[in-house]
């Protein structure tokens, strides 16, 4: 009798179970990876948009930042929104507290920057 080269029928059925567990954990994995990739990216645009508010606002002589505020931008079809608030120590030295806020899916998040004006 002849070998015969080539996978047999069981080879092949262990196989496909086995790509069958593995194939949906993987791409579970990829989705997950993705969703934490946009949030980092969404947290990062609202830090840098706060950011820039902020570096703004200390720009302006200290009795000129007003006492509270609010500014909005769109990038890449999220809304931020900053909402600031000055206020005196007992040193009076103004501090700015930046609070940066936007909705996704229903959910909202913030994040909070602080700065001490000169």
């Amino acid at each position: 009798m002849k070998s015969r080269k080539g996978y047999t029928v069981l080879e092949v059925m262990v196989a496909i179970v086995i790509l069958a567990i593995a194939l949906p954990g993987l791409a579970m994995m990829v989705i997950t990876a993705r969703k934490g990739q946009v949030g980092n990216e969404r947290l990062e645009s609202s830090a840098a948009f706060g950011q820039t508010v902020l570096d703004s606002l200390l720009l302006l002589p200290q009795g000129r930042i007003p006492e509270e505020g609010q500014a909005v931008q769109a990038v890449n079809g999220t809304n931020y929104v900053v909402a600031w608030e000055k206020t005196l120590d007992a040193k009076s030295t103004s501090r700015i507290r930046l609070t940066v806020s936007w909705v996704v899916g229903g959910k909202n998040h913030s994040t909070v920057l602080q700065g001490v004006a000169p």
